[in-house]
């Protein structure tokens, strides 16, 4: 049967995993070594190291590129795939398997090459993203295509449910593509260097909200980053959360301004009203606009 490795960290990267695994003789799963993650105090697994363990597959777990060519070298692979592992590989590493690696993309390069491609298409309010299985190079995403999917961005899609949809695509794409990759008769088209845009890993900054903004601008940056980190605005002193945004074309609010109707927050922009469903204090639960303004004391107001 035919022998991969597989190279991922996060969860959008387990359907991909689970593809390879039903398709070859699934050798090794490399991923990011265990950290400390969220608020906890101990290491934690990855995502992927915890899937491959319950899966009762062998788990490497190495600190440098010298230690992952050392990893894959004597493993006789006719391929291995990478999906999100977060490390740019050398040729040599890169040269190990013998059809080389292939790389699951969450966009349709050379559109968003780099590390956030599905939370910069939503804040660059692309109307559609893809997926791309590419033969990886030595460059940050720069390989030839071998296949790709395409899909829409619904209007109202936030980046964690189009991770999710691009995830499990991925596995299903991957799945179609697997007999021509171990057979080496794909097409590979080079990309357009000159079309190329780069999706930068998200800053933390990024997520913090500025009423002042377009509503249309603020919506983008909402969505882009619900689940994780979450958008946020400060009311007197305290950040606090918001997810499910709408435009309210027509409103007058002054940029700021704090209000509740129907079930929503409203909040002022700089062009109209932006009313979002959900709120999340510091230190606690998301939870409904309405449920989080029933507990502000002092009246809504407006944000700091």
């Amino acid at each position: 049967m035919r022998r991969t490795a597989f190279l991922g960290t996060p969860e959008s990267a387990l359907p991909v995993l689970r593809a390879l695994t039903a398709a070859s003789d699934l050798r090794v799963v490399v991923t990011r070594p265990d950290k400390v993650r969220g608020r906890g105090t101990a290491p934690t697994p990855t995502p992927v190291k915890q899937a491959a363990v319950d899966l009762g597959i062998a788990v490497g777990e190495p600190r440098s590129k010298a230690e992952l060519g050392a990893l894959l070298a004597d493993l006789g692979l006719d391929l291995a795939v990478v999906a999100a592992f977060g490390m740019i590989l050398p040729l040599e590493v890169l040269a190990i398997p013998e059809r080389g690696m292939v790389n699951v993309h969450y966009s349709l390069l050379p559109r968003w090459r780099g590390a956030a491609p599905v939370e910069r298409a939503v804040l660059a309010g692309d109307a559609k993203t893809g997926i791309t299985l590419m033969q990886m190079d030595e460059g940050l995403d720069t390989g030839p295509v071998l296949a790709s999917w395409a899909t829409t961005i619904e209007t109202d899609e936030s980046g964690g449910h189009l991770t999710s949809r691009l995830a499990e695509a991925a596995g299903e794409l991957l799945a179609v593509e697997l007999d021509q990759m171990f057979a080496g008769t794909h097409t590979a088209r080079p990309q357009k260097d000159a079309e190329a845009t780069y999706a930068a890993m998200l800053r933390r900054e990024e997520a913090i909200l500025d009423p002042r903004e377009p509503a249309e601008a603020l919506v983008r940056k909402i969505r882009a980053f619900d689940p994780r980190p979450g958008a946020r605005f400060e009311r007197a002193g305290h950040p606090f959360k918001v997810f499910g945004p709408v435009v309210l074309p027509g409103t007058v609010m002054e940029p700021g301004r704090l209000a509740l109707d129907e079930g929503r927050l409203l909040v002022g922009t700089g062009t109209v009203g932006l009313a979002v469903a959900e709120v999340q204090p510091s230190g606690k639960r998301r939870m409904s606009a309405e449920e989080w303004a029933r507990g502000v004391r002092d009246g809504l107001g407006e944000l700091t």
